[in-house]
């Protein structure tokens, strides 16, 4: 009787400590799936945010270029007017001799 009733323990015990097991298992493998597609989320924010660095940066570029045909163009008009203020100069003397 108390073989029976040590067995029984035995099994008892057995039973709950596979149920626990079980449970570990499952808790596991839902975990190592989170991780996973963590791990994918992580891989794709990754890429979007080089995909975003690489269109700011572009557009970084694309700022400094009409900045700097900006700058060429007021210095391309800053130069015609003084060449047209000495040629104005220039024709006002020529003027003023030929009198």
């Amino acid at each position: 009787s108390q073989v029976d009733n040590k067995q029984g323990l035995t099994v008892k015990h057995l039973k709950r400590r596979q149920a626990f097991h079980d449970d570990a298992r499952t808790a596991l493998h839902k975990a190592n799936e989170r991780l996973e597609d963590l791990i994918l989320e992580e891989q794709m924010t990754r890429a979007d945010l080089i995909q975003k660095k690489s269109a700011e940066e572009a557009l970084q570029s694309l700022h400094d270029q009409e900045k700097a045909n900006h700058i060429r163009g007021m210095e391309t008009a800053e130069n015609k007017q003084i060449e047209e203020q000495a040629l104005e100069n220039y024709r006002r003397k020529k003027f003023v001799h030929k009198q």
